[in-house]
C-alpha cells in the first residue's frame, strides 16, 4: 500500500470499489473487518489517498464475491495504472500533478470524444499553432525560447496516441469560430487548417463542425472530454473553461455528457461537409470577398 495524493485514476477506483462495498449492503466497519483491515486504511483507499496493489484489490474483490475474472480485470488493470511512472516524466518541467492525471487517462482511453469552443485541440494542433496558442507569436519566437520549445514537443508527443496498432479513437467537433479565428497568423492558420483535412481522414478520427447558423446545442455551456474507458465504469469526463477545469467521474454526470456528446454530433456537419467548409475557407470564391 502506497499512500499519496489522490489522482484521478485511483479517485475512480476508490470511488468504484466503494459502490461494490454499498451494493453488498456493508458500511465501512463491517467491510474493514471482513477484509482485516482497519476502518481508516480501507477509507483511505476508498478515497484515492493510497495506492494497492492490484494483487490487494483482487483480494478485496473476492471478498466482496466478484468471482469472474473478466469482471474483475478492469479493476485490475486500474489500479496498476494509477501506480504506474508515465512517459510525461520525460517533461516534469512543464507537467504538474493535474496534468499528470490527465495525460494519464488521455494516453489509455480507448475513444476521446471532445467538444472544443475556440481553439483547435491540442491532439490535433501542428507545432505552429501551438505555439502561437501558448504565447508565441510565430515560430521563429518558439524558437528563440527553450520553455516554448519543450511545451510545443510535449504536445506533439501527446500526439501518439492517435498511431500504432492500438490507437485511440478520436471523434472532435469544434465551432465554426475555431476554423474562423486566424491564431499566429495567415500562414499558421492555413497549415493548422490543412492538417486538419489530413488527420481528419484518419480511419480512427472524426471531425465535426458546429456552424454558426446551428440551433441552440447542448455545448452552449462550454468545452468538455470525454475519455471512454471502454471496459467497467470508468470512464471520465474533463470540463473546461478559462478559469478553471474539472474532472467529472459520476456515473450519472458521465452519462450526461455522453448523452450531449451525441447530440452534438447529430447537429453538427457531417465529416464530408466538414471537410468542404474547411477548404472553403482556404480556398474562398471571388464572391466571397
Amino acid at each position: 500500500m502506497t499512500e499519496g495524493s489522490p489522482n484521478v485514476r485511483l479517485t475512480i477506483l476508490g470511488k468504484r470499489m466503494r459502490l461494490l462495498r454499498e451494493r453488498r449492503g456493508m458500511n465501512l466497519a463491517e467491510a474493514a473487518d471482513l477484509l482485516s483491515k482497519s476502518k481508516a486504511a480501507l477509507g483511505k483507499f476508498e478515497n484515492g489517498q493510497v495506492a494497492l496493489k492490484p494483487s490487494e484489490v483482487d483480494y478485496i474483490l473476492l471478498k466482496y464475491e466478484m468471482y469472474d475474472a473478466a469482471e474483475r480485470g478492469p479493476y485490475l488493470r486500474l489500479s496498476e495504472r494509477g501506480r504506474a511512472k508515465g512517459w510525461w516524466l520525460e517533461y516534469k518541467e512543464v507537467v504538474d500533478g493535474k496534468g499528470a492525471d490527465f495525460l494519464s487517462i488521455e494516453s489509455e482511453a480507448g475513444r476521446i470524444d471532445i467538444f472544443s469552443t475556440m481553439v483547435v485541440p491540442g491532439l490535433m494542433q501542428t507545432p505552429a499553432y501551438a505555439a502561437a496558442m501558448m504565447g508565441g507569436s510565430t515560430p521563429e519566437e518558439a524558437e528563440r525560447e527553450p520553455d516554448l520549445q519543450t511545451k510545443v514537443a510535449f504536445r506533439m508527443e501527446r500526439q501518439r496516441i492517435l498511431h500504432g496498432d492500438s490507437a485511440t479513437r478520436l471523434h472532435v467537433v469544434i465551432s465554426e469560430a475555431v476554423i474562423r479565428q486566424k491564431f499566429g497568423g495567415e500562414s499558421v492558420w492555413r497549415e493548422q487548417m490543412q492538417a486538419l483535412l489530413t488527420v481528419s481522414r484518419m480511419e480512427n478520427v472524426s471531425l465535426q463542425i458546429m456552424p454558426f447558423a446551428a440551433e441552440t446545442h447542448p455545448g452552449m455551456s462550454g468545452a468538455f472530454i470525454v475519455f471512454d474507458a471502454l471496459e467497467g465504469d470508468f470512464s471520465v469526463v474533463l470540463v473546461e473553461s478559462r478559469s478553471f477545469s474539472t474532472f467529472l467521474d459520476d456515473l450519472d454526470q458521465v452519462a450526461l455528457y455522453n448523452s450531449m456528446f451525441e447530440e452534438l454530433k447529430r447537429l453538427a456537419l457531417s465529416p464530408e461537409a466538414t471537410r468542404e467548409l474547411i477548404d472553403d475557407a482556404l480556398h474562398p470564391s471571388a464572391s466571397d470577398g
